[in-house]
This record gives C-alpha cells, sequence and structure tokens, in this order.
C-alpha cells in the first residue's frame, strides 16, 4: 500500500489482519481514541516502513498503545516516529502534499513493492533515490527542463546579473534556485530582491511559486 492519511486511520477487523501487508504508509492519526493502525489480531500481518504517529490499536478500535510497544509486538520495526507535518510535507495548509526538501519520508520506504508499485499519485517513477520514498508523492530533486516547460523571460532582472537579481512577482511563497540541468541547489527566502553573489558563474534555474501560479526562469550569474 502507498497512502497518506492525515486525520485517519487503517482499521481491520474480521480477519482483515489475514496476508496483509502495509508498507510505505503516512499515517498522521488524529483520531480521539482509534490508533494509526487498528487491528484485533496481528496474526498473519505485516507491517513496516511507515510514518506513524504515537498512537497504535492491537486490541481492536477502542484502546490503544506507544509506537514502541506496538513495535516491541514486531511490528513497524523499521517505521518512523512522525515529525511535525510540516517538516513532512511541502505545504500542509495548502493541502501539497509533496514531500519536503529535507523530509523524513524521503529514501526510507522498502523496496519490498518494487514489483507491483512502480509510479506515485503523479505517475512520476519510483523510487528516484536508493529506496522508495514512504507516502503517496516520490521526491524528485530535479526539475524538468524539456521543451514542455514552460520558461518566463523579463520576471527576473537584471539578467545576467553580477548577483543581485530582483523580481516583481507578488505574493511569492517560495522560491526554488536549481542548476540548469534541473537538479536543486536550495530554497531561498521569497522576497523581491534575491542575492545570487555566492554562486559561481553560469547558468541557474529559478521556480518562483506564487499564490498563483509558479514561473520559471533561466538567470545567467556572471
Amino acid at each position: 500500500m502507498f497512502l497518506l492519511m492525515v486525520d485517519g486511520g487503517i482499521l481491520l477487523q474480521n480477519g482483515a489482519n489475514i496476508n496483509t501487508e502495509i508498507y510505505n504508509n503516512i499515517i498522521i492519526n488524529q483520531h480521539a481514541w482509534r490508533g494509526c493502525i487498528a487491528i484485533n489480531n496481528t496474526a498473519m500481518f505485516t507491517s513496516d516502513n511507515n510514518i506513524l504517529n504515537d498512537k497504535m490499536s492491537n486490541k481492536g478500535d477502542g484502546s490503544t498503545i506507544s509506537l514502541a510497544a506496538w513495535q516491541a509486538l514486531g511490528l513497524d520495526t523499521n517505521s518512523l516516529l512522525a515529525s511535525s507535518m510540516n517538516s513532512i510535507f511541502a505545504d500542509p495548509t495548502l493541502k501539497d502534499f509533496n514531500l519536503a526538501t529535507d523530509s523524513q519520508a524521503i529514501d526510507t520506504g522498502t523496496n519490498l513493492v518494487s514489483t507491483i508499485v512502480t509510479y506515485d499519485i503523479n505517475e512520476n517513477t519510483r523510487p528516484k533515490g536508493i529506496n522508495y520514498d514512504i507516502g503517496a508523492y516520490e521526491f524528485d530533486s530535479t526539475l524538468s527542463t524539456d521543451n514542455n516547460s514552460p520558461i518566463f523571460q523579463g520576471i527576473a532582472y537584471p539578467n545576467p546579473t553580477s548577483g543581485i537579481i530582483n523580481t516583481k512577482i507578488k505574493n511569492l511563497n517560495n522560491i526554488i534556485l536549481y542548476d540548469i540541468t534541473g537538479r536543486f541547489i536550495k530554497i531561498i527566502e521569497p522576497k523581491s530582491s534575491i542575492d545570487l553573489t555566492e554562486l559561481p558563474n553560469g547558468i541557474y534555474l529559478l521556480k518562483f511559486i506564487s499564490n498563483e501560479r509558479e514561473f520559471i526562469t533561466r538567470v545567467i550569474k556572471e
């Protein structure tokens, strides 16, 4: 399974545990009494390489135990305790559940599913790294630079630049810097003036993310 579940969990009853395997899920359950995974019989059940908060249920739907106690039962031994949603996802407040650049989900999934899961929810091939990412989205640190990628000219100036770039794009949420091959370099604080002085001379890609849309432009540093 490759699911992203926020405010809910997985409930297995009436023999649903038999031969069920749960891998590579992000399950952040805020239910009042149910665990991330609620099950009344753990026989013939496997669960691992998930991201979970500290609430599991091994005696049905009405009681919970800690993740550590759940792991002591031999379940989810390689799973991770969920950090904050803002550190896992790109922008959960805007329901953008793509993975953040330093998300704990990146490369921490299992490759046991490689014969049946080859794409993420966006139809991107997976895995991109050494292991599967946990959750519905596979993180890709590169930016597509093929002919189908819209490149907007004139949104960053002066261009070429010796270091300082300005933009008139309003309501910026993020600015992401890539090299010319599309490989991620860093996230830049969203301001109207951007300092690229520390970068070696060359051609770069800047992605401006505003409330309305995304813009990509090429910038020459010289």
